[in-house]
């Protein structure tokens, strides 16, 4: 089990640190267990169950983390959303099967518009024998950049998987030309692909937006998520933009296929939390337009009223003032656009 732990000092500076890092022995790896490890870890640095209303557990949705007996009985709990959208990715193009009756069901049981899905799983499938084929016969090492292979551990490799392929390919042509293996290219559909790769380029935004060390990000959750859910919304027609110019953004019928899959399930999982709320209300822009952003308006009057209950708690009593040291004016910076999650 690792703890990673996320904290400000007195003058509002961040800081991130590996706290503890120990392998798990137990076979059954139960809610209780979780709790009991983690409450361990953290008592070798002297925090202890009189501190745990201070803290905010972040971690993956799985039963051992959030069951009612485990983290959540003693901690509050949020699910990590990068996790979500990971799932929710792996849900949909993993070929899942289920057992009724002793019984192993066919891949994809679950999508009814199968047929528009299948292209989809194809190029998938293709794209990793390819990039397997090249990793077998050494062909990575006459390639400029090595071919990526998807990894249902890491997140957005499937993304890298695709994106690796079509910068290789007019080095992969002659490769594959000279050892007779062009076939490993017919099942790979190059509309599709860039297709795949405009679908699933704004996860790897989200995820990096929302995974960041060094800047919070508990305010940027609202505005992800829309811009996540408005990413799902079907394009039914070609973008004219002011010059007249007309861009072919119509969606495939794979690309309607996948999407109205998806829909639903990251809406079902990828849910606002009250403090995520709370943190835009402290945003001076973000607070302004949570109705756009499509946040319930009953949601955000709860998140007003705990927010208020917050800084009554944490405000000086009876006039007293608080030794707050002065903080220096911030120096202003260039604003600049990053892609690291280690800003």
């Amino acid at each position: 089990m690792s703890i990673t732990i996320h904290y400000i000092d007195e003058m509002f500076n961040m800081y991130a640190r590996m706290l503890h890092v120990k392998p798990v022995e137990e076979a059954n790896h139960t809610a209780e267990m979780v709790l009991e490890e983690f409450s361990k870890g953290l008592a070798v640095f002297k925090v202890m169950a009189d501190m745990y209303q201070q803290i905010i557990v972040v971690s993956n949705s799985g039963s051992n983390c959030c069951g009612a007996n485990g983290i959540l009985s003693a901690f509050y709990w949020l699910a990590c959303l990068d996790h979500k959208l990971a799932t929710v990715l792996t849900i949909v193009v993993n070929k899942t099967t289920k057992m009724e009756d002793g019984v192993r069901s066919k891949p994809f049981y679950q999508y009814k518009d199968i047929q528009h899905m299948l292209p989809l799983f194809m190029l998938i499938d293709a794209c990793k024998k390819l990039v397997e084929y090249c990793k077998l016969t050494n062909l990575q090492s006459q390639l400029n950049k090595t071919l990526n292979q998807e990894n249902a551990t890491r997140w957005n490799s499937l993304l890298h998987c695709f994106l690796s392929i079509e910068e290789m390919y007019d080095e992969l042509v002659p490769l594959l030309q000279m050892k007779d293996k062009l076939s490993k290219l017919n099942d790979i559909s190059w509309v599709l692909l860039k297709e795949l790769i405009t679908f699933l380029a704004p996860f790897e935004q989200v995820t990096l937006a929302l995974e960041k060390f060094k800047r919070p990000t508990l305010h940027k959750v609202v505005w992800w998520r829309h811009v996540i859910m408005g990413h799902l919304r079907l394009l039914l027609s070609d973008v004219m933009d002011e010059d007249g110019n007309v861009t072919t953004a119509k969606d495939s019928d794979s690309i309607k296929a996948i999407k109205g899959i998806m829909m639903p399930l990251l809406y079902s999982k990828f849910v606002l939390d009250d403090i995520h709320v709370m943190a835009s209300l402290l945003d001076l822009i973000m607070k302004s337009c949570l109705i756009r952003l499509s946040v319930e308006r009953n949601q955000i009057e709860q998140a007003k009223d705990k927010l208020k209950d917050v800084m009554i708690k944490y405000a000086p009593l009876d006039g007293e003032e608080e030794d707050v040291p002065l903080a220096r004016s911030p120096v202003r910076k260039k604003a600049r656009s990053s892609v690291s999650m280690y800003d």
